[in-house]
């Protein structure tokens, strides 16, 4: 109104004017201050998820910087592992991991490698690695232990055999098979190249070909040129 007053009819000093008119930003600022302020007192989560816990009680004072719950996002989850130091040149972000869960028997879960450790842990000689699992069922819950495996190559065609069939020598492995003589079937001593192994399986990169009989019972305690008797078989 003062400004009106002056522009139109110079009514009133202009030191009143100028009086008024910062007097009016003032009452703006202060205005401004106390929305925000008051925006302020609406908790907003920055992403969507479920409440877990609430720290405080309602009506309770609480400080700038006070934890008043905990939100989790369960979908995807963040899996970490620790792979040994041995299998660093193995372990590439985007490489294929296959998880799986106890409490979730038989049912396996794959997502790829996101983040691939640095450093290694001087107290177990492991890097960590961590993976992504998609939940949209939210069945999978914060500190679950889980088994993970990764790809570390794949090879075509792959011999593999259960690695009790190999018998330790001075230079490496071998495994007996079965060879057809003019005096039966004997063992045959066969020195091999391993390649890649998981779990009780392990692959022979060379030393015996697709088709050929492993001795599987009793393979320490033959020689090469033994004749052997077969009992029974399997693939």
């Amino acid at each position: 109104r003062r400004k009106r007053l002056w522009e139109e009819d110079r009514i009133g000093s202009e030191i009143a004017y100028l009086e008024a008119r910062f007097g009016a930003e003032q009452s703006r600022a202060a205005l401004k201050g106390l929305e925000e302020r008051l925006a302020r007192t609406t908790i907003r989560a920055p992403f969507s998820g479920v409440w877990d816990e609430r720290h405080v009680e309602i009506g309770s004072m609480v400080a700038p910087g006070q934890s008043v719950g905990r939100l989790i996002d369960l979908d995807p989850v963040r899996v970490v592992a620790g792979v040994p130091e041995r299998y660093v040149p193995d372990v590439w972000v985007g490489a294929e991991a296959a998880l799986d869960f106890d409490v979730f028997a038989g049912e396996q879960f794959t997502a790829p490698i996101r983040y691939v450790g640095s450093t290694v842990n001087p107290r177990n000689r492991t890097f960590p690695i961590e993976v992504m699992v998609p939940n949209p069922s939210r069945r999978i819950k914060p500190e679950m232990v889980a088994n993970m495996a990764v790809t570390r190559r794949e090879v075509e065609e792959a011999i593999v055999v259960p690695q009790d069939v190999l018998v330790r020598v001075e230079d490496g492995y071998v495994v007996f098979v079965i060879a057809e003589r003019n005096q039966g079937s004997v063992a045959e001593v066969r020195p091999i190249i391993l390649g890649p192994a998981r779990r009780n399986l392990v692959v022979i990169e060379s030393g015996i070909e697709p088709g050929e009989q492993l001795i599987v019972v009793g393979q320490k305690s033959v020689a090469d040129g033994d004749r052997v008797n077969i009992v029974g078989g399997r693939q």
